[in-house]
């Protein structure tokens, strides 16, 4: 009978080490190629939000003038008695009141058109239809972020020595901007509070030491940008409506580049690109 020859089973090969910086290089230079006439539509929601913020700034602005009619009695003033002088104050007083429940109003309403460019915004990059419930999610979270910051300015002052209140609080300002990027990127991405806020912590943390040379290269071709665009537009510095409006619409298409990378590399830390 004829023997049977064994046969070895070969190990299985280790799976390829992906190169992080060929991959990030690459999603960098993909960054550029995938610069399409969507950006017009991160534009214009961009726009649409700082004209209605502009708008509800100059109305509420306008109604607080109006309504606490502090300028009628200002004039007054030099030829009343006491007892004017006492009702000048108590309109002053009622004036003030006024202007800041309005500005509350203002923030409320400025956080939510904010929150609704940016659902329409981040619905577009992810292919998304828009949806109500997570809309007002991510509306709900803006305003606790609000809340969090205003926090943070009541109690920063009273527990860092005032020479190092001014270097602190940037360093607060920047970690809270750099965790609030990645919280929209993931809120949009899972869709879920509670997921997106666990993945933001995992990436934001752990993810940090990918994320490093990204965030170089993003703020490094920002300031490069910005230095060919000023050197462009120096003949027009004269022309003070046409460089502000050439201005904003560089700094609107920079930031919908900017805000894509972001998104590509973000993902990519957290393994979901």
């Amino acid at each position: 009978m004829a023997k049977k020859t064994a046969v070895r089973e070969q190990p299985a090969k280790a799976p390829k080490k992906e190169n992080y910086f060929k991959r990030i290089f690459g999603i960098y230079l993909n960054s550029f190629r995938e610069i399409s006439t969507d950006y017009f539509y991160y534009v214009f929601y961009d726009l649409l939000f700082l004209v209605v913020a502009g708008l509800l700034i100059f109305l509420l602005g306008y109604m607080v003038k109006n309504l606490s009619g502090l300028d009628a009695l200002a004039a007054m003033m030099q030829n009343v008695d006491q007892a004017g002088q006492l009702q000048f104050l108590e309109q002053a007083k009622s004036a003030l009141i006024l202007t800041v429940v309005m500005f509350f109003v203002l923030v409320v309403l400025l956080i939510i058109c904010w929150s609704f460019a940016k659902t329409f915004i981040y619905n577009k990059i992810y292919s998304r239809k828009f949806e109500w419930k997570v809309c007002l999610k991510f509306v709900a979270a803006n305003l606790a972020t609000i809340l969090i910051f205003l926090a943070l300015l009541t109690l920063l002052p009273n527990v860092v020595v005032q020479d190092r209140l001014p270097v602190i609080a940037i360093i607060v300002l920047a970690l809270m901007l750099y965790f609030i990027t990645i919280f929209y990127i993931t809120f949009f991405r899972e869709g879920r509070f509670a997921a997106a806020l666990t993945e933001t912590m995992n990436t934001a943390v752990v993810k940090l030491p990918k994320l490093v040379i990204p965030f170089l290269a993003l703020l490094i071709t920002l300031l490069l940008a910005i230095g060919i665009f000023s050197f462009i537009t120096k003949p027009l510095a004269g022309v003070t409506v046409v460089s502000s409006l050439l201005t904003l619409v560089f700094l609107l298409f920079a930031w919908a580049w900017a805000r894509l990378y972001l998104v590509k590399m973000v993902n990519y830390a957290a393994g979901k690109e």
